[in-house]
């Protein structure tokens, strides 16, 4: 049974209305304190002041409409974060600068519900407020370093066996977002395409970082892992293009497939030694990289792994390096020199094509015919002689 006056939906004990006060099978109002916390705005008719949610105007009975209400409530807001003050986009839920939310809908029926509400007036719904979900023992680490965290709910998650997984932000406007430390993972397409993100600051409670996390931020200027992240997920944050820098931290001991794909301002990046596997394209795109340093745990370079890395000049394959992809360095234009150890066993077609400044090559192996070189470096190469483990030959030379 729902009160006839404000909407609201009442047991069958209940025998008046407890937010307009009107008695229950009656449309008269009741007695309403003028200081009571409830939404106010004038009915669109007579301009009278109604305090609460009414489904007639008091004075003149005009039909107040959900969407009539909705719109003098947001014009009375007007276009500033009713916290912070900060402007908003249009219809935006949340402040992109505090993350205040900027209305009060119930998340079952999409209802206007008056302020903090138990119950949904319209469906009745059980309204848990988001931000009063405890905080497990991880809480600590952005508390002690002084940050003020992004409203949890800010964001959706789930919980599974008693930790946070942050699904999704719930407003692609944010810039600067401090990610609560009660979250253990961040899912796969959790800021995806969040345009205007600048900077993200990711908590120590987090291990997790999904497929596509971060991907198409393409404002978003650099971040700082956490040294409990252990994984890095498949395109994780491709398509970052105003990304300069990142810091991998010693835990990480895969970077997944397109992981950086696209992140054409990172000038520089250093791979820990915990790594043992750089996913194929992984850095493919970086055009802005100048040098990288692989460290000696990495066993395999995946195919595109580097290409189209433009701007790299030099780059040093230790001897761990079992095992180069297909055209892992194709078209690094840049790159004059390079050493393949003698640990490579397995080199892909291609690896080196169109890396049009190659002028020295070392190859550590054992005899290399021309067709090894033709099938690494491509049909005439610019380099004319070799270095095949202690001998300088000339190409032409080759079997």
């Amino acid at each position: 049974m729902k009160c006839k006056l404000c909407g609201f939906r009442l047991t069958d004990e209940m025998k008046k209305c407890p937010m307009c006060g009107a008695i229950a099978g009656s449309t008269k109002a009741g007695n309403i304190a003028k200081d009571v916390n409830l939404p106010k705005y004038l009915c669109p008719s007579c301009k009278a002041e109604i305090i609460g949610e009414h489904r007639y105007c008091p004075s003149c009975m005009k039909d107040l409409s959900q969407t009539t209400k909705k719109a003098e409530v947001q014009e009375s807001a007007g276009s500033k974060c009713v916290q912070c003050g900060a402007l908003l986009p249009m219809n935006a839920k949340f402040c992109h600068k505090c993350g205040a939310k900027q209305d009060n809908n119930c998340p079952h029926c999409g209802a206007i519900l008056l302020h903090n509400a138990t119950f949904c007036n319209e469906c009745g719904a059980k309204q848990e407020a988001l931000s009063s979900v405890k905080a497990t023992k991880d809480n600590a680490p952005n508390v002690s370093a002084g940050l003020k965290e992004t409203p949890l709910e800010a964001f959706k998650y789930k919980v599974r066996n008693g930790k946070y997984i942050l699904t999704r932000v719930k407003d692609t406007f944010f810039t600067d977002i401090v990610i609560p430390s009660v979250f253990s993972t961040i899912d796969r397409k959790a800021f995806e395409n969040c345009s205007g993100l600048t900077s993200i600051t990711i908590p120590s409670s987090v291990t997790e970082i999904g497929g596509r996390a971060f991907a198409g931020c393409s404002s978003l200027t650099s971040i700082t892992i956490p040294s409990s992240v252990t994984e890095i997920g498949g395109r994780a944050f491709a398509g970052c293009s105003s990304l300069t820098s990142i810091t991998i931290p010693s835990s990480v001991t895969q970077i997944g497939g397109f992981a950086f794909d696209g992140c054409s301002g990172l000038t520089s990046i250093t791979i820990p030694s915990s790594v043992t596997q750089i996913g194929y394209y992984a850095f493919d795109g970086c055009s802005g990289l100048t040098s990288i340093t692989i460290p000696s745990s990495v066993t395999q370079i995946g195919y595109y792994a580097f290409a189209n890395c433009s701007s790299l000049t030099s780059i040093i394959i230790p001897d761990s390096v079992t095992e180069i992809g297909e055209f892992a360095f194709y078209k690094c234009t840049s790159l004059k020199s390079i050493t393949i150890p003698s640990s490579v066993i397995h080199i892909g077609d291609y690896v080196f094509y169109k890396c049009d400044s190659l002028k020295y090559v070392s190859i550590e192996n054992h005899i290399f015919r021309k067709s090894d070189i033709d099938n690494i470096f491509g049909y005439s190469p610019i380099f004319t002689k070799i270095k095949i483990r202690n001998k300088v030959v000339k190409v032409a030379d080759l079997d």
